[in-house]
């Protein structure tokens, strides 16, 4: 009877420990989350090792200064004391959880459309319009122009369109002036000839001046002359000028001629070809 009653005293005794165990156990809390607190206290190293005493709520300080047994020891909740942002980041700090993110300048947008991309600019990143890769035109086609969604654009190639007319003969006498010749044209910017020929059907010296003009301002070319019929004599005499000419709007060139003599004949043919850029590398 004793040796059962001793069994199951000691059972009870078990039970106990099991019980105060658990009890501790569910005591212990997971890492908090804010208001970490820090520890410090005196680590017994001499022959009592292993304690730990006079300790305070403390970052630096014990609640007693350690003997020459002792070593002063640091305790947290916490395996991180501080986290600081640098370039580019916000958030950071030195006590529970933190964190970190990107600053507001170094953020990429997320809304760009087909086509976009993120691009810097004064105030921040912003979508923008780039070409596209690996983008081509079919055969017969040239590129253009990039669109507004960074897509390549392709025509055809365009032959130059010409505008011409001739006189065909016309005669003139002294102080007699005459527009043989007029071409109309559609806005844009234009190459004109002026090409002929002129002789005096009398005995009269041959002597015309002929210009080319255009309707939105008077004589084209800076005013040149373009042609001066006046070898002298009835020999023949060839004519040859060029220039460039352009407008916004639909527009007219012409030629003016004018005779000091009698009985000049002139033969004249009049052409424009419109052109793209020009560059002028004049010296």
């Amino acid at each position: 009877m004793r040796a059962w009653a001793r069994g199951r005293l000691l059972w009870v005794v078990l039970g106990l420990l099991v019980a105060a165990t658990l009890g501790a156990g569910g005591a212990v809390a997971a890492y908090p989350d804010s208001s970490v607190a820090v520890y410090t206290g005196c680590l017994n190293t001499g022959s009592s090792g292993g304690q730990f005493n006079n300790v305070a709520v403390s970052a630096t300080t014990p609640l007693k200064p350690c003997n020459s047994n002792q070593v002063l020891v640091h305790m947290s909740g916490g395996t991180v004391t501080k986290v600081t942002a640098g370039s580019g980041l916000t958030g950071g700090g030195s006590d529970g959880v933190v964190t970190l993110a990107l600053a507001g300048g170094f953020q990429l947008p997320q809304g760009c459309s087909s086509g976009q991309a993120p691009k810097q600019g004064t105030s921040g990143w912003t979508c923008a319009n780039f070409a596209n890769a690996n983008q081509s035109c079919t055969s017969g086609q040239f590129a253009n122009g990039i669109g507004s969604n960074g897509g390549l654009t392709c025509a055809a190639t365009q032959d130059p369109s010409i505008w011409t007319a001739n006189s065909g003969d016309f005669v003139e006498n002294h102080d007699q002036g005459y527009t043989p010749l007029t071409l109309s044209l559609p806005a844009g910017t234009y190459f004109v000839t002026l090409t002929g020929s002129a002789y005096n059907t009398s005995g009269s010296n041959l002597d015309a001046d002929c210009y080319v003009e255009s309707s939105y301002g008077g004589p084209n070319f800076g005013g040149t002359l373009a042609a001066d019929f006046s070898p002298g004599g009835r020999a023949g005499s060839g004519i040859a000028g060029s220039g460039i000419v352009s407008d916004t709007s639909a527009f007219s060139v012409s030629v003016a001629c004018y005779s000091f003599t009698d009985s000049n004949a002139l033969n004249l043919t009049l052409s424009a070809i419109r052109v793209g850029t020009v560059t002028d590398q004049s010296p």
